[in-house]
């Protein structure tokens, strides 16, 4: 559509990710420009490519009448303080500290007194009645703009509107329920927020709606799951949550089961010829009334054929109700970080005695989870990759699907029959092979996500503590509170949000603060429900209606905060957990000198002393061997690793092979460099060793958590970036003379085979999909959350990896490639020789 009119609320400068600078500058629009941060405006009128359009600096009305609101000078973040949610506030204010001095006039956080008008006043103005494309991002007013805007006097064909969480999408979608509009697709502004739960629900509720759930009164359903979808649902939906919508059960798909003969199944399963089968079992036993299947992902023709002629066979046609591809062949562990849940794909592509029919296995089952998560976020990507290796391997086969897809007369994507969607930013997807950063699946953490996964094995978002057997005697049996102890760590969890990217010691003082918060709540609910001191001048009926009021507000305000206390309480145990591994392991020693390595500022001497050290297990310091193996500036000579080798093997490693193998990736130069160039000022999550760092920890946490990090030093000042993070940088900024932007691969879906130049790469792009081919962590998704984050402006980046993985987990991978590579372990007598008797 040519010579359109647009209205861009939440315009900025006016070029940078603009929604509508494409429409003005190549499709002959002209629009309204409304931006209320006074510094952005003055940038956006002295922009000589938006000269069609008119600018005003003002703000839409989130109340329907003309008024002067506060308005917070936060870059990109920036909104009108009564209508941002604390986590956004909390987010502008840590993304302006973090900047410091680089953070600009627009970015200060300073609040201003801005204009409001409605929508149809400025329109008016300008003698307009007709929008052809709105779009609105105002940080948090966005449901209220859209319930106060007269669509009587302004006819608006398509908008966009983006949001920053799951509650600012329920507000809007729940007023524009009352609105007459309808949700066409979910685009590339909610890249970050996967949200497979309502598949998931529609699902459980037999592909009706949640009203119609309801009305069906008391149905029970059965669940049926095979391991990898039981392991999809199981971040995503707790029990009480499942028993919510009327499952009384759910059952694994390889076990024996009872026959249920009156009620309905569920079957949520894998597209393989064993499921199918099973299912074909289960109608002809007549296990169940009727069976709903849904595959995680598409059917092929041939297992449908299976299916079909199974069923017809045992006279049970009548038996499968419906058959559904769900496109849910991933787990989404957080709205921004996701699994694919491949176990051990690190060997999976690398193992040397893998047939060609193995290494296409694996990459389909990669393809079929990457295409279900762009199904769900409803974008086509422009892929970037590595030329070679498994991550083109995997980009050429899911481009070839993305493109037939695309070619069908109806497909998943509303994006591509969108031309509005054309014009707007589309997202990027990097895949990156393992090998690209080996280091930092070995390196110890120091802040809170990553050192719950590395340290308490945080699986599926549920970490479980071993039994506490201290204090007691030899022998004796566990009690009750002895047991071990599991708990939920999620996006609902208000602290593991809050607190995840901290360092260690800040955790513990948030803790504190927090429960100093919970204690100040109750406080103040025991003074209202025990009276004030002015009730002898009240006269009884006063009195009775404010006691009645307070009562009614502490039974109100309890149950949030006795669930505040749990959360407290959850994390107060998972840190003292992790102190004792901490003081017991000395892993502050061995994080600090892993980043001393990666800098550039270790040596042998700390090397060695640390090796020879009581502290530490044997698999902390074969990963510290191995960060210093990768960090090297090159390969190592046979007498280097040799004395390595001998070093470890002195310090009761028993077993070398990892060691060897990843040496021999570097002398082959399969495995990227792990010492990334300096990034002043920014860190990933690292920082120079600062000296004995726990020193603070004799005391415990239970003698008041703030003074256990009075002394603590802190640990992140910030002396390099992350090369994942680096690559990603000139990716997303388009800088051409980089070798990331100038040597990897670049395919878009939407263009014929062959025909995708760096011209569709140039960015910059406002939203990424990294996924990592062979496993990922906490570690690398938060320093790259800590980057995307740093940015001007903000990007959103999107976290995916064949698994996740701890680090001994990732060293397991490595052994078991040496020993399949033909690697013998270091005889004992002659390492220790190596390393010149070494005790």
């Amino acid at each position: 559509m040519a010579s359109g009119f647009f209205v861009e609320s939440g315009a900025h400068d006016g070029t940078s990710l603009s929604n509508t600078v494409f429409l003005e500058a190549n499709r002959n629009w002209t629009g309204l420009l409304v931006e209320a941060n006074p510094e952005l405006f003055e940038m956006l009128v002295s922009s000589s490519n938006r000269t069609a359009s008119t600018a005003i600096n003002a703000c839409l009305s989130p109340s329907g009448k003309r008024e002067v609101l506060d308005f917070a000078l936060g870059g990109f973040l920036g909104g009108l303080t009564g209508y941002m949610s604390e986590a956004h506030d909390h987010r502008m204010k840590s993304e302006i500290k973090a900047a410091g001095d680089a953070a600009g006039p627009t970015n200060t956080g300073r609040t201003v007194s801005v204009t409001c008008w409605p929508l149809h006043e400025m329109m008016a103005a300008l003698g307009k009645t007709r929008v052809d494309y709105w779009s609105l991002d105002t940080e948090g007013s966005e449901a209220a703009i859209l319930n106060a805007t007269d669509f009587d006097k302004v006819d608006v064909s398509v908008m966009t509107v983006e949001v920053n969480d799951a509650q600012a999408r329920a507000n809007v979608e729940i007023v524009m329920a009352t609105k007459p509009f309808k949700l066409h697709s979910v685009l590339g502004s909610d890249l970050h927020t996967l949200q497979p739960p309502d598949a998931l629900l529609r699902m459980l509720n037999l592909h009706g709606t949640a009203a119609t759930s309801r009305d069906q009164g008391d149905l029970y359903k059965v669940l049926v799951l095979d391991r990898h979808c039981k392991d999809i649902i199981a971040p995503l939906l707790r029990v009480s949550e499942l028993r919510a919508q009327g499952i009384t059960l759910h059952l694994l798909l390889e076990q024996e089961r009872q026959a249920i003969p009156d009620v309905p199944a569920i079957y949520f399963v894998h597209p393989t010829p064993e499921n199918v089968e099973r299912i074909i079992q289960d109608a002809q036993q007549q296990l169940y009334d009727v069976m709903h299947v849904n595959f995680a992902t598409s059917v092929p023709s041939r297992l449908l054929e299976q299916l079909a002629s199974g069923v017809v066979k045992a006279n049970a046609v009548g038996r499968v109700a419906k058959l559904f591809d769900e496109y849910l062949s991933f787990i989404a562990l957080e709205p921004s970080c996701f699994s694919l849940g491949l176990q051990d794909s690190y060997l999976a592509l690398n193992d040397p005695t893998a047939r060609d029919t193995q290494i296409e296995s694996a990459v389909g089952q990669i393809v079929d989870g990457l295409f279900s998560v762009l199904v769900t976020l409803g974008v086509v990507p422009i892929i970037r990759c590595p030329k070679g290796g498994a991550a083109e391997h995997v980009a050429a086969a899911l481009e070839g699907k993305l493109r037939d897809h695309l070619k069908a007369r109806s497909n998943l994507f509303s994006e591509g029959a969108s031309a509005l969607a054309a014009t707007l930013s589309r997202p990027l997807l990097v895949l990156l092979d393992r090998n690209f950063d080996l280091s930092v699946m070995l390196q110890h953490a120091w802040s809170y996500k990553p050192l719950v996964q590395d340290v308490l094995g945080l699986k599926l978002n549920r970490v479980t503590l071993a039994p506490d057997t201290a204090g007691l005697p030899p022998g004796a049996g566990l009690l009750p509170q002895h047991a071990k102890k599991s708990y939920d760590v999620d996006d609902k969890d208000f602290f593991w949000e809050a607190a995840g990217a901290l360092p260690f010691p800040k955790v513990a003082e948030e803790v504190e603060s927090q429960l100093q918060k919970y204690k100040a709540a109750v406080d103040e609910i025991n003074s209202k429900t025990a009276g004030g001191g002015d009730e002898a001048i009240l006269d009884h009926e006063e009195m009775l209606r404010r006691n009645t009021q307070n009562l009614m507000s502490a039974v109100s305000s309890l149950p949030e905060l006795q669930e505040k206390k749990k959360v407290l309480d959850k994390h107060t145990n998972l840190a003292t957990s992790l102190l004792g591994a901490i003081k017991g392991r000395g892993l502050d020693g061995f994080y600090n000198l892993e980043e001393d390595l990666l800098t550039g500022k270790g040596d042998s001497a700390g090397l060695l002393k640390l090796l020879q050290g009581a502290k530490g297990t044997a698999a902390d310091k074969l990963r510290l061997g191995l960060v210093q193996l990768l960090a090297a500036e090159s390969a190592p000579s046979e007498a280097e690793l040799a004395e390595l080798t001998g070093a470890l093997t002195a310090a009761g490693v028993p077993d070398t092979t990892a060691l060897t193998y990843v040496a021999r990736l570097r002398r082959n130069r399969l495995v990227g460099s792990a010492r990334p160039a300096p990034a002043a000022g920014q860190g990933a999550l690292g920082a120079p060793s600062q000296g004995n760092l726990l020193d603070w920890a004799d005391k415990a946490l239970g003698q008041g958590i703030s003074s256990v990090t009075r002394s603590v030093k802190n640990l992140l000042s910030g002396a390099r970036q992350a090369p994942v993070a680096a690559a990603l940088e000139a990716l997303m900024d388009g800088k051409q003379g980089t070798q990331e932007f100038d040597s990897f691969a670049v395919m878009d879906p939407k263009l014929p085979p062959g025909r995708t130049g760096l011209d569709r790469a140039k960015g910059p792009f406002r939203e990424a999909l990294v996924f990592m081919i062979g496993g990922g962590n906490y570690l690398e998704r938060e320093s790259l959350a800590a980057w995307a984050s740093r940015s001007t402006p903000p990007r959103q980046v999107l976290y995916g990896a064949t698994e996740m993985l701890a680090g001994e987990e990732f060293l397991h991978q490595l052994e078991e490639l040496g020993r399949r590579s033909g690697i013998a372990p270091a005889a004992p007598a002659a390492a220790a020789a190596a390393a010149g008797g070494a005790p």
